[in-house]
């Protein structure tokens, strides 16, 4: 096991744990308390790197066919050997695409680790997908907090967190609750204690509630033959 502790603009740290062995709860101190502790909705964390690129993507990859299925196809008599400058040629100048995919393949493995804390000293991301990378932000270094809701965001019933830093932005992404995680913030950034239901230690210790027990059991009373011809003759005459 290894750490590596690296200086991030913006006021914020950065530690990177070249083992995934460990958890985020090696990372928390025994006096911080935790508020409150999620991972980002799956399907909007990766569709937002699919998306995020994908306009420009989509244009540089469509003059890209449109150049390569020229040349291929209506270009006539061309040396065999300009294919050997054609071919790495355009794979280097569809660059932005491999990248595009390499995000995407990205964002999918690393979800697994991605997890966010806010206790009531710092703001802490979990990120990485060899290694673990624990960024943590102070609530002295934030100067304001919004909630930015995309098109993906609606649909997947979630938004993301954008905290103002002195000098940078950071966001959490993906968040189910994003208005939740904001006041938890708003109230630690003033030295308040958060309006909550209950802290996530609570609520990891919570027991599952006992099944609801009736006082006396109940009786089904047995209804003979006769009682039911009985109970159908008499419909029969409510009807007419």
């Amino acid at each position: 096991m290894a750490y590596k502790l690296n200086d991030m603009s913006g006021n914020a740290t950065s530690l990177v744990v070249t083992s995934c062995a460990d958890s985020i709860n090696q990372i928390i101190t025994k006096d911080e308390k935790i508020y409150w502790k999620e991972k980002p909705q799956e399907k909007a964390y990766v569709m937002s790197s699919v998306f995020s690129m994908f306009p420009f993507v989509l244009i540089w990859a469509t003059i890209d066919f449109i150049f390569i299925f020229a040349f291929l196809f209506l270009v006539n008599e061309i040396p065999f050997y300009i294919y050997f400058i054609f071919i790495p040629f355009m794979l280097v100048h569809m660059t932005p695409v491999w990248l595009w995919i390499a995000g995407i393949i990205k964002a999918k493995k690393g979800y697994k680790n991605e997890l966010y804390v806010l206790t009531d000293k710092r703001i802490v991301r979990q990120s990485g997908t060899k290694n673990l990378k624990f960024d943590s932000i102070y609530y002295t270094d934030i100067t304001d907090c919004q909630i930015r809701v995309s098109k993906f965001g609606r649909k997947y019933n979630n938004g993301d967190v954008y905290i103002k830093l002195k000098t940078s932005n950071y966001y959490l992404s993906a968040l189910e609750k994003p208005l939740e995680v904001v006041e938890i913030i708003n109230s630690l950034c003033k030295g308040e204690e958060p309006n909550i239901f209950q802290t996530y230690a609570d609520f990891e210790s919570e027991q599952k509630e006992e099944p609801i027990k009736l006082e006396e059991p109940i009786k089904l009373r047995d209804v003979s033959m006769k009682d039911r011809r009985d109970s159908a003759v008499d419909n029969i005459f409510d009807d007419k």
